[in-house]
């Protein structure tokens, strides 16, 4: 997948990475040496759906720190995400990406696996039609539903 479809690609987060490593350290706090607790960030099981020129994926994800006991690591936070894409003079690009996570009660997905709902294809509520390809993680590599 190529840059965002819409301006704003490669921008620093709101406020800069000084604010942002702030609050890292005041959300985690810091490690036994004095020094800001080491975060990262693991994105797993990506399910994209391709509906001709536009895309859906769904992609979940877990943070990690090292403040646990002993300086062990420690889930912070998961959720998903929800994309969606679209080719642009032969180039993916990203439209919009909604971001669940299941720590913030006003970020919360809903009771349904979010991979069913990417199966439909932008602004339809019908199932995807065939050909519809799926680059869903498999062994065996894209299929076609």
């Amino acid at each position: 997948m190529g840059a965002r479809a819409r301006s704003g690609a490669g921008r620093n987060p709101r406020g800069g990475w000084g604010r942002f490593k702030a609050l890292i350290a005041q959300v985690y706090g810091k490690d036994e040496t004095g020094k800001p607790v080491a975060l990262r960030h693991f994105v797993t099981n990506p399910a994209i759906f391709i509906h001709g020129d536009t895309a859906k994926g769904r992609i979940y994800w877990f943070e990690v720190a090292n403040n646990g006991p002993g300086h062990t690591p420690l889930i912070g936070s998961y959720g998903h995400y929800e994309d969606e894409m679209r080719k642009v003079d032969g180039q993916w690009k990203f439209v919009s990406r909604k971001i669940f996570n299941e720590q913030l009660d006003d970020r919360l997905a809903g009771p349904e696996n979010p991979v069913r709902s990417a199966r439909e294809p932008l602004g339809s509520n019908a199932a995807c039609p065939a050909p519809c390809i799926s680059l869903a993680s498999t062994l065996s590599g894209p299929t076609q539903d």
